[in-house]
């Protein structure tokens, strides 16, 4: 807790009228040792009190003041203890009991509307933290959904030719198909299944053009079953998956061949 909370919690309040627990007395006089603001906040509120003990005595009748002096008498050299009388002792106290009650609700309503208070921005926070949690996995929705349909879109269109890619000897298991679209030159691969590529190497798509294979792109193997875009590919008559060192390289290893398939 700092200061401005400590000032505005009531404890002080509480503190000057000894309504506070020891573990709260503890704190008041440790900040109030330590904050300059805490200690001039501390002393003002005990002198507002003491101001406003002082502005609601009452001061004792004129017959009093006679009656003391004659049960005194004159130079007698007697001193005898002066007791206020007993209306004007409890109208005071009347109005001190008043005061310190005034204060005491004050200061229970001033912890308590900190208290409140300190709970609601707990709940604000926590309600703002939902709503940039929700934010966040809309945002992730929408962009899976509209991954989902460019993906569509690619396996619905009637201009690219679906190209199916035959497993060869090294994995009768594996399954690929190419969208080629002759038009465009566009080419998409959506990978069935491959065995996960060893460490430090990576499947590589050809695209045969006029009689020799061409880079057409490094296969994602991180996001397996979806739609992925390649390298655009002219007149390619032919599309094949080989095993390549991690990066690729500019022509194929034939023995390393995966999955082959021609352009119908």
């Amino acid at each position: 807790m700092n200061a401005q909370e400590l000032i505005a919690s009531g404890l002080l309040e509480a503190h000057v009228l000894g309504e506070v627990s020891p573990e709260e007395r503890a704190l008041v006089e440790r900040m109030a040792a330590s904050d300059a603001l805490v200690r001039a906040e501390l002393d003002a509120i005990e002198q507002t009190l003491e101001d406003y003990a002082r502005s609601v005595a009452i001061e004792p009748p004129v017959r009093v003041r006679a009656a003391v002096l004659n049960a005194i008498g004159a130079g007698d050299g007697k001193t005898i203890p002066l007791q206020p009388s007993p209306k004007a002792m409890s109208g005071f106290s009347w109005l001190a009991a008043a005061s310190v009650a005034a204060l005491l609700i004050s200061a229970a309503g001033n912890f308590m509307l900190y208290h409140e208070l300190h709970g609601v921005r707990e709940r604000l926070a926590n309600l703002e933290n939902e709503r940039t949690q929700l934010a966040q996995e809309l945002q992730v929705q929408r962009t899976s959904l509209q991954e989902s349909q460019n993906e569509l879109a690619v396996v619905f269109d009637p201009r690219k030719h679906v190209v199916p890619l035959a497993a060869q000897k090294l994995d009768p298991e594996a399954r690929a198909r190419v969208f080629y679209d002759i038009a465009t030159h566009e080419v998409f691969i959506n990978v069935m299944e491959l065995p996960p590529p060893p460490s430090g190497k990576q499947y590589q798509l050809w695209a045969q053009v006029d009689g020799v294979m061409v880079d057409a792109g490094m296969l994602n193997m991180n996001d397996p079953g979806h739609v992925h875009r390649m390298k655009d590919a002219q007149n390619a008559t032919a599309f094949g998956v080989t095993l390549e060192n991690e990066g690729g390289t500019t022509t194929p290893t034939l023995t390393a061949l995966y999955l082959l398939g021609a352009v119908s």
